[in-house]
This record gives C-alpha cells, sequence and structure tokens, in this order.
C-alpha cells in the first residue's frame, strides 16, 4: 500500500490552520509547521482524521506558539521523493535537485557522486531508482554535516578551553546536539539544512555544555560572550523543529 494524502481544516482558538494530513506505512505521528496557517501531519494508516484531529487539539498550545513564529517565510524541509526538479536545502540555501545515470568507472563501487554546482545538487549513479537516490542523498548529507560540524567545533572550541570526547552526528528525534558528563558531544544530521548562523548557535551551546552541563546564567553568559545575539538566534531556531521528526 502506497501513501493516502488528504486535507482538514483545524480551528484553534482565533486561527485557522490548513491540515495536508499524509498516511503510510509508518508507526508514528510526526508534526510539521509548514508556515503560519499551514500543517503537515504524517500519521499510519490506522489512524482516522477524527483520532489525528484530536491529538492535534492536545498540541494547541505548542502549535500556537511555534506557528505564531512565522513571518510567511517558508522553511526547509526534507522532500518525501527526490526527484528532477524538487526542491532541496543545504544550509539554508535551496537548491534545484537533479539525477543523472552515470556508469560507475570503478568496479564494486555502489555511492553515488553528488555535487553542488550553480544552485543545483546533481546526483550521478548508475541506480537511478528512487530509494536508492534517497538513502544516497541521507547519507550525503550526514557526510556533510559531520564535515561543517567539525569545522565549526575547530573554530569555537578555543574560545571554551574545554577537552572534548567522541563527537557523533546522529538522527535523534527531540534535539539538535547534546553533551555528556564525559564530554562525548552529539548532533543531528538535519543541521546541515539549516542556515549557518543557526548551527552555529546549536555549536556553540553544546561547546559550552563542556564546561556547565547546565542552563545557569554562567551557561548563558558563555554562550553570549561567543555569540551576543544568541537569543535572536534560538528564538529563529524554534521554527525549524519539524525537520527533529522526518
Amino acid at each position: 500500500m502506497g501513501k493516502k494524502t488528504s486535507g482538514i481544516e483545524l480551528k484553534l482558538d482565533n486561527s485557522v490552520f490548513n491540515v495536508t494530513v499524509i498516511q503510510e506505512k509508518r508507526k508514528t505521528v510526526t508534526l510539521k509547521i509548514v508556515s503560519g496557517t499551514n500543517l503537515l501531519v504524517k500519521a499510519p494508516f490506522t489512524f482516522s482524521i477524527n483520532r489525528l484531529t484530536e491529538l492535534l487539539e492536545k498540541k494547541k498550545k505548542w502549535i500556537l506558539e511555534h506557528a505564531s513564529l512565522f513571518n510567511g517565510e517558508e522553511i526547509p524541509f526534507l522532500p518525501d521523493r527526490y526527484m528532477d526538479g524538487s526542491r532541496v536545502y543545504y544550509m539554508g540555501k535551496t537548491y534545484e535537485f537533479y539525477v543523472k545515470y552515470k556508469e560507475t568507472e570503478r568496479v564494486g563501487k555502489k555511492e553515488a557522486d553528488i555535487q553542488r554546482i550553480d544552485g543545483k545538487i546533481i546526483v550521478e549513479t548508475i541506480d537511478t531508482s528512487e530509494e536508492y537516490v534517497k538513502n544516497q542523498m541521507q547519507t550525503w548529507y550526514k557526510k556533510q554535516a559531520g564535515i561543517e560540524i567539525i569545522n565549526m567545533i575547530q573554530k569555537y572550541q578555543p574560545y571554551i578551553g574545554e577537552k572534548i570526547g567522541t563527537i557523533r552526528i546522529k538522527s535523534q528525534k527531540s534535539r539538535w546536539g547534546s553533551c555528556s558528563e564525559l564530554g562525548n558531544l552529539n548532533f543531528n544530521w538535519h543541521l546541515i539544512l539549516l542556515p549557518e548562523s543557526l548551527m552555529e548557535y546549536v555549536i556553540v551551546h553544546e561547546l559550552c555544555h563542556l564546561k556547565y552541563l547546565n542552563h545557569s546564567g554562567e551557561f548563558w553568559n558563555c554562550v553570549k560572550q561567543i555569540l551576543p545575539d544568541y537569543q535572536e538566534r534560538e528564538t529563529e531556531l524554534k521554527k525549524y523543529g519539524g525537520l527533529l521528526y522526518h
């Protein structure tokens, strides 16, 4: 069974939202705020529209709070399908997406060649099937996230002066980054979709946790010394929360 797409209108207090509902083979329900008046919900086939509506109404406070942050702009997203002409994102910028068939020159080579050229992200591969291309793109995103994150850590770690343990790039479902008592840093690979300023904020935030494993006044002073405008960045980051649940 494929996907079933439908639309509902949801009224929360004095706000009306257009909700796109995608029902597919999955176990969980995810919610994304696309704009100040549009929501995207992905749910299992077993969830009825009435059940989904009740669930959204229970999330009213969260929806209204985060929808109010939008000023009409569209937030980057991961496409459901990677097809020619699709829009994809990299560090807050929009790229046109294309897939090209290309014979491999190396025996046993399976990885696709992916490049960013002139506002386009081009995948050259011997296997142009949609599922393969999707997997290759997500592998590429994770690799690029690791490169950008390490570069930023090297830039800002000297301001902190604390020793770093292991750095991991993961698919975390509820946070952009985390820091353990051992100094291990975990970062969500979806950071690669965010504007550079927001990625910087997440990196600096976790680096300051190496020194203060809390959210005390001393911790926020640490962040502020490096990024004086951190509060504006933190507010902006809240708009992108839907990316965590892909």
